[in-house]
């Protein structure tokens, strides 16, 4: 029998190995058959079909002889199916089994290292012109094609297949459905696109467009420069596409784009002649549209239908007839590649804008209930102006003695610079302590199949501290969740360009003065271990547990915005929450919990996600946040630099 060590080699082998163009092997294909597109029902459910076949040869086999038979299988049909079904499969089993975890799954630029390279493989480390995109959207193309955004993208996908995770208990069962996906499916795209957004102000340019007028002319193209993959030529419109099933028309996605509104304005999703209550869950799951839906069993053309799918689809098939690969199908059909596309982020948008409709229909948050026995001050004895708490100290590594030693006992800097008889020091009297964070553009290599290199640019950021001055006002211990978020200042007012920034647990005894010490690198919201690009990959020793999911959640070198070179003005926001209350669990030690929720258990915070800008302000959002004792906010710039 083959050693784990082995077994860890084939499944690299096999993951890593070029596509093999054969036809996806569903009834009555008609779109390009040598490309699998996971947001067609049909080819999901097979590659789901086949994961489930993968569980059922691990239950029947202990341990690693499991393995052994699923990657005996796994290596047969790559044979005679589709290779990326295949490698999706597998990644459903090994992200989802508990002997699968054992097994690796090798990062986006190992497994597809044609598909991660730059649009333009001439662009110098610093430079955003001559892109991918036609336009003025090209100076974001180093964000839209970084490699572990779009590895990111990919892999919640997997950890989230719409059709519903396999049961590893009943593979042959129904799917098990994950805690808040819906929820998460629509929180997850609406921190990307604040993200989005918050670069595209770097550059002067207005706020993503939703693309909602299915009928006008899309404006941005997109040169791909992917082997595989057409281009899209500006000024294309959607159009209809024969889909498995039969013809799907502009038409038939406007009216469920219609009745989608028309249940985020009242309120209600029709089911049937039933009409039920609309909940955060419920209508993301009918808009992605995944095994949730009120429609389920999920049919291609139900009420709703696969809007947030289709939607892929629709824009996937406008090929460019004059550029390379017309007869293929472009980015948007792919979870490793869409979010290269402009459009991708114009598609979620109008997404997004159904869920905002329904969203402004509630009332608003009481923001007094829940809060922590705890405060952080907005100013020192009462005075100094808005937007200027003294207890958000934030410090770059570099700046800090000691930092870089891997014994650096950050709690105890914390305490001693910025507690004690120094708590009522403000922070410009600290020389540690800055009101700038620090961006700048790096640029990794890539190797391809053929040995040659590719230079590709990145956005990257300095190390940095958040030293959190919080005093408890209770008599006893308690625990407390600490909520981080920022804004370009003059967006403050507007909730949905909130970044989330970090979400974690911490303990206050009685009466306690703390400075809590949180390193960025541990934010809740990236991937872990937190690595850039240009980091060697963490080294596990073959058969380890908790590999993969670990690789759910946002790139560490894209935590802070791009900012600009003299300084972009950023109000980060500390908010002080009831732990008991939230229902908050303790960070995990893989995997982003904002992003990617938690594997084998219920998502960790009782509150809806991206609270406590889930709701209407009233009168405002800066109004709102102003005079509370759990909640302070302070402005700062972020830099863009060499």
């Amino acid at each position: 029998m083959a050693t784990i060590a082995e077994l860890h080699s084939r499944t690299i082998a096999l993951l890593t190995r070029p596509p093999n163009n054969l036809p996806v092997n569903v009834a009555d294909a008609v779109l390009p058959v040598s490309q699998f597109v996971l947001f067609l029902p049909a080819h999901q459910e097979h590659a789901l079909e086949i994961a489930r076949k993968f569980m059922t040869l691990a239950n029947e086999h202990p341990d690693d002889a499991g393995l052994e038979a699923v990657l005996r299988e796994a290596e047969t049909l790559a044979q005679t199916e589709n290779a990326d079904l295949v490698k999706y499969a597998l990644m459903v089993f090994i992200t989802h089994h508990p002997q699968g975890r054992r097994l690796p799954i090798p990062p986006l630029d190992r497994r597809y290292p044609t598909r991660v390279v730059p649009s333009n493989t001439d662009v110098a480390a610093g430079g955003i012109q001559a892109l991918g995109a036609l336009g003025a959207e090209a100076q974001l193309d180093y964000f839209r094609e970084d490699t572990a955004v779009n590895d990111h993208h990919n892999k919640w996908h997997v950890v989230y297949p719409f059709s519903g995770q396999p049961n590893p208990a009943n593979p042959a069962g129904p799917p098990v459905p994950k805690d808040r996906q819906g929820e998460l499916f629509w929180y997850m795209h609406q921190q990307m696109l604040a993200r989005y957004d918050h670069e595209r102000r770097a550059f002067g340019l207005a706020r993503t467009e939703p693309l909602q007028d299915y009928r006008a002319p899309i404006p941005e193209g997109y040169d791909a420069n992917l082997e595989g993959y057409s281009h899209r030529a500006p000024n294309d419109t959607l159009r209809t596409v024969q889909l498995p099933f039969g013809p799907y028309s502009v038409a038939n996605h406007e009216a469920r784009r219609d009745r989608l509104v028309t249940a985020a304005q009242s309120g209600k999703l029709q089911k049937g002649t039933a009409q039920i209550a609309i909940t955060p869950q419920l209508l993301g799951d009918t808009m992605e549209a995944n095994v949730g839906s009120v429609d389920s069993p999920l049919s291609p053309l139900a009420f709703y239908g696969h809007h947030h799918n289709f939607g892929h689809v629709l824009i996937a098939e406008l090929a460019d007839p004059t550029g390379p690969f017309p007869n293929q199908s472009g980015v948007m059909a792919g979870t490793d590649t869409a979010m290269r596309d402009p459009v991708f982020y114009r598609w979620h948008r109008h997404v997004d804008d159904i869920f905002f409709t329904w969203q402004q229909t509630l009332a608003p948050n009481n923001l007094a209930e829940g809060a922590a026995a705890a405060q952080i001050r907005s100013s020192l004895n009462g005075g100094g102006t808005a937007n200027e708490s003294p207890d958000i100290i934030l410090c770059l590594a570099r700046d800090v003695p000691g930092a870089a030693a891997p014994d650096f006992d950050g709690a105890a800097f914390g305490r001693n610079t910025f507690g004690g008889a120094n708590w009522d020091e403000p922070p410009s009297s600290f020389p540690v302590a800055t009101t700038t964070l620090r961006t700048m553009m790096r640029e990794e290599q890539l190797t391809q199949p053929d040995g040659s290199i590719v230079r590709k640019p990145y956005l990257d950021h300095e190390d940095f501290f958040y030293f959190l001055r919080v005093e408890s006002t209770a008599v006893e211990r308690k625990t407390i969740t600490v909520r981080v978020f920022l804004v370009a200042t003059e967006l403050a007012d507007d909730r949905r360009m909130w970044i989330e920034m970090d979400k974690f647990v911490h303990t206050l005894e009685a009466n306690e003065r703390a400075v809590i010490f949180r390193p960025g690198r541990h934010s809740a919201v990236v991937r872990k271990p937190a690595r850039r690009p240009s980091d060697d990959p963490a080294v596990l020793p073959p058969g380890a547990i908790d590999v993969n999911y670990c690789d759910c959640g946002w790139p560490y070198h894209l935590l802070l915005p791009r900012g600009l070179e003299a300084g972009m003005p950023v109000r980060l926001l500390v908010m002080l929450t009831d732990h008991q209350a939230d229902l908050a669990g303790a960070e995990k030690k893989c995997g982003s919990m904002s992003f990617c929720g938690a594997r084998d258990a219920l998502y960790p915070d009782k509150r809806r996600m991206g609270y406590p800008f889930d709701r209407p302000f009233a009168p405002s959002v800066t109004q709102t946040l102003a005079g509370h004792a759990h909640i302070a906010t302070r402005d700062v710039t972020i830099a863009h630099g060499q």
